[in-house]
């Protein structure tokens, strides 16, 4: 089976969405598929698997390239299936492009697109949705998270096209438990508007003796007037903080275990899950995470955190406090063997590609 996979970013740019893909595509070549990707950033040599899309500008988080209908095209002639990771804006001319050569299409559909505030966003706004329509009409399957997907208003028209998964994770190969860092809070990911940084300063503030923990990549596309505030907010609250900027595989898994807790302070349905929930707790560690759907899942099935309302310091920090004075509660061997049992990733990866081959 030769499998087209289209995503906006790829490896190395870390998020969730990247790492979902990476996933996906390793497990797809252990099964025999012929997997090729095309992405716009970040600029790569081109490989025969790896095909970087040339732009000539880009557009908040997107990017406008003329080049990429005819690469479509190409493309998608030679795959079986089209396999789309969204959200994207640059995906309508593929979708059509599939429709034309009459290829399978299926969803990998993490969250919906909320831009920020602002006139040209005013004007973009629908032209997104309305694409987000024609996309979803046109796939054969949309593979999402259920709580999330469900939550949205239109998803009673495309039900019984879902398939719903829980995103796959790799689980963690050493044993529970490993040392703390007293008073320690982390922040695992990358500093965007979405994920509601500045309440979680503010939470830290009131507590006083905590130290927070940036883990993840230094720059953002999109984001570097948000990474500014952030830091000049860090410095106005006189926080303890520290920032480890692009860590390694290996370097984020051993600095997140060291962690008491991470937040998931997400702000709006920009953030679909937060694959850093499970991972971090996989690895024996408790979180807190704002009560969105989606978001809300990992806490649910596993206990070993708290939710809190969006935008709400006060909570976030009493929620903080709390697993801080009572942490063996939340992270202990018991808990954490159950959180590895319920995020093993195969089920979900299997199901993916089962869509594909039906």
């Amino acid at each position: 089976m030769n499998v087209l996979f289209f995503s906006t970013y790829s490896l190395p740019y870390i998020s969730g969405m990247t790492k979902y893909a990476d996933h996906v595509i390793k497990y797809f070549e252990k099964r025999g598929a012929h997997v090729s990707h095309l992405f716009f950033y970040p600029r790569l040599y081109n490989s025969e698997k790896r095909i970087s899309i040339p732009y000539f500008t880009q557009l908040y988080k997107g990017f406008l390239s003329f080049h990429a209908p005819k690469l479509f095209w190409e493309k998608i002639k030679e795959n079986d299936v089209v396999l789309v990771n969204y959200p994207n804006i640059e995906v309508l001319p593929l979708i059509v492009c599939a429709v034309l050569q009459k290829k399978k299409i299926v969803t990998i559909f993490h969250c919906s697109v909320i831009l920020p505030s602002g006139f040209l966003n005013l004007i973009i706004g629908p032209f997104l949705f309305a694409s987000l329509i024609i996309h979803l009409c046109a796939s054969a399957t949309v593979i999402a998270q259920e709580d999330y997907i469900l939550s949205q208003w239109w998803s009673i028209f495309f039900k019984k096209k879902c398939v719903f998964v829980d995103p796959p994770i790799v689980l963690p190969k050493d044993a529970f438990p490993i040392k703390k860092i007293i008073n320690s809070v982390g922040f695992i990911g990358r500093i965007s508007s979405e994920k509601g940084i500045e309440y979680l300063i503010e939470a830290v503030h009131m507590l006083k003796n905590m130290t927070l923990y940036f883990i993840g990549p230094t720059q953002v596309e999109g984001e570097q007037s948000y990474r500014r505030a952030i830091l000049n907010l860090l410095i106005e609250k006189k926080v303890r903080y520290h920032f480890i900027s692009n860590p390694s595989d290996k370097e984020l898994a051993d600095h997140v275990s060291q962690l008491e807790m991470i937040v998931v302070p997400s702000i709006n349905q920009t953030e679909a899950y937060g694959m850093v929930q499970p991972e971090s707790m996989c690895r024996g560690v408790a979180v807190i995470a704002t009560d969105l759907p989606g978001i809300r899942i990992p806490i649910k099935k596993t206990q070993m955190g708290l939710l809190v309302p969006p935008k709400n310091p006060e909570a976030l920090a009493h929620a903080i406090q709390k697993i801080h004075d009572d942490l063996s509660h939340y992270v202990n061997p018991e808990n954490v063997q159950n959180a590895r049992m319920q995020f093993e990733p195969t089920k979900s990866l299997e199901i993916i590609y089962n869509t594909l081959t039906r």
